[in-house]
């Protein structure tokens, strides 16, 4: 199977996307015949034309109030990196797929290699769960996000929370989406379960991951942890990822703004502080899936969160974790919590149940088995 990893950006950063990119060309590498790669596509900016359309957009901004749509990236910018693709594949077309995670460079796709996307979320989503646009810029990236899925012979999504918002967002068939979960984006040597024991006696070491500290819950978690310390648990939170307001600052928390995984310095740290942790806590007000829940996982480290958007797809309440409705208020989440940190043994099984299902489903090889018998399901439909 020859196979085509088309990104706009740099699939060997670990900062692009998360990681995601380079975790999923890793893994093809290894699972397919043969992986070629066009990342990051790179076009000659024209510096002129930026800064007119700039000027433009500024302008419509003064007289109309609304934060216009910048042309030259969801307009120019696809059509020249459509080009490039297509001078590629004029001398390089012996694929069997073209795979992407990004959907910019496919809005004018018209080869007749399978594309597949590959996504987490919908434009749609990002605006009402996330509002990441305005609404003009909403209703033009929607507009072009839609040409690109309709381009693609396969979508493949990483929770069915993001799947039936394909399907309902961008009005495609319900077989041209798939549900695959994202995997953990460390690598196999960072992943190793142990015996993990929690002792009330001791400090209990809670653990929260991430950018948005609001949208995430980092004040929800905070909160958790005030109510806790109320009760008598002696706890330390770690936050990294994040500068955390001044008004939640706590001498229990430890602070770590940014944790850059491509320094191995830092990438040691963020990984001792999930194996040091008990908890991992991201009670998040609103997430498209969440790979940091797939990294406790891979570490057998129960979770406390929320049932917001895909994260169902990633810990089982109960099972992997402790997820609950936002609205069920924090005496329900203190009582939950101060039953695992009582019993041991509930605490063990629900480690071993977190460390299980990334075994089973929340890994990057699994991932790329799922991704291949679909493209080889399309090879033999076509």
């Amino acid at each position: 199977m020859r196979i085509l990893f088309v990104n706009k950006d740099d699939i060997f950063s670990k900062n692009t996307w998360s990681g995601i990119p380079y975790f999923i060309f890793k893994n093809l590498k290894e699972n397919a015949s043969e992986v070629d790669y066009l990342s990051p596509v790179e076009i000659k900016r024209n510096i002129v034309l930026i800064i007119f359309f700039k000027a433009i957009k500024r302008i419509i901004k003064l007289l109309t109030g609304y934060d216009n749509v910048d042309f030259y990236e969801y307009v120019l910018m696809p059509k020249k990196l459509n080009k490039k693709i297509e001078n590629y594949l004029k001398t390089n077309n012996n694929y069997d797929a073209i795979i992407t995670t990004s959907f910019i460079p496919f809005v004018y796709y018209s080869n007749k290699i399978p594309l597949i996307i590959i996504t987490d979320a919908t434009i749609k989503k990002l605006y009402e769960d996330y509002n990441n646009y305005s609404l003009k810029q909403y209703y033009f990236i929607q507009k072009q996000s839609i040409k690109a899925t309709n381009n693609a012979s396969l979508i493949i999504s990483s929770s069915e929370y993001i799947s039936d918002a394909i399907v309902n967002n961008y009005e495609l068939p319900e077989s041209k989406v798939r549900t695959i979960p994202f995997g953990a984006n460390f690598s196999e040597n960072e992943n190793y379960l142990r015996q993990r024991n929690i002792d009330k006696s001791k400090t209990i070491k809670f653990l929260f991951v991430g950018r948005d500290f609001y949208r995430k819950g980092g004040d929800i978690a905070i909160e958790i942890c005030d109510k806790l310390k109320l009760k008598g648990i002696n706890l330390k939170l770690s936050i990294a990822g994040t500068k955390i307001p001044k008004e939640h600052k706590r001498d229990y928390i430890e602070n770590y703004i940014y944790l850059n995984k491509e320094i191995p310095e830092e990438n040691k740290i963020l990984i001792e502080l999930y194996n040091n942790a008990h908890f991992f806590i991201m009670p998040s007000r609103a997430e498209m899936y969440g790979i940091v829940f797939c990294e406790a996982a891979s570490l057998g480290l129960p979770v406390i969160t929320s049932n917001r958007g895909g994260i169902t797809q990633i810990v089982k309440d109960n099972e992997t974790g402790i997820v609950m409705d936002l609205e069920s208020g924090f005496d329900k989440y203190i009582e939950r919590i101060n039953e695992l940190i009582n019993d041991n043994r509930k605490y063990q099984i629900m480690s071993i149940n977190s460390g299980k299902r990334y075994s089973d489903i929340l890994n990057w090889g699994v991932f790329i088995k799922n991704l291949l018998n679909e493209i080889s399901g399309l090879n033999g439909s076509n």
